[in-house]
């Protein structure tokens, strides 16, 4: 098969450029490698594509630089909202359509958030104080 230059000029590619070159419905369809390449990764990414839900949260963490989360919650444009607080959690593996959900929530760790251990039991310690000073002092 000869392709003149002329017509590969037309469809974008130049000399030495790598093509891919598939038939589809009795077409003949030739194009350039990194064209080709681009329209299948969009392919895999538009809003109609599914993902696990597992996948969908591990996006969102890393779109937010987030190592980890004790907790997610996925809602749903049916209406439904999910909460997930383990890895292990096996609706995790549930096919979604991405344009199905409507967001994701992520309830960071104490790790992630930069909090220590010692902040964090301070801060139960001293709402458990304000609660038992609350209760000494009896109802208002």
């Amino acid at each position: 098969m000869l392709i003149t230059p002329d017509i590969l000029e037309q469809i974008g590619v130049g000399a030495g450029d790598q093509i891919e070159i598939s038939v589809s419905d009795g077409a003949l369809i030739v194009r350039s490698l990194t064209v080709a390449e681009t329209e299948r990764k969009k392919a895999t990414t538009t809003d109609d594509s599914t993902a696990t839900i597992r996948e969908l949260i591990n996006e969102e963490l890393a779109a937010r630089l987030v190592e980890h989360a004790t907790g997610v919650e996925v809602s749903m444009v049916d209406g439904r909202t999910l909460l997930f607080h383990h890895a292990d959690d096996p609706q995790l593996d549930e096919v979604v359509k991405r344009a199905g959900v409507k967001g994701i929530k992520l309830r960071q760790s104490a790790k992630a958030s930069g909090a220590t251990v010692d902040d964090i039991m301070e801060s139960i310690m001293d709402r458990h104080d304000n609660l038992f000073r609350r209760l000494a002092e009896g109802v208002k």
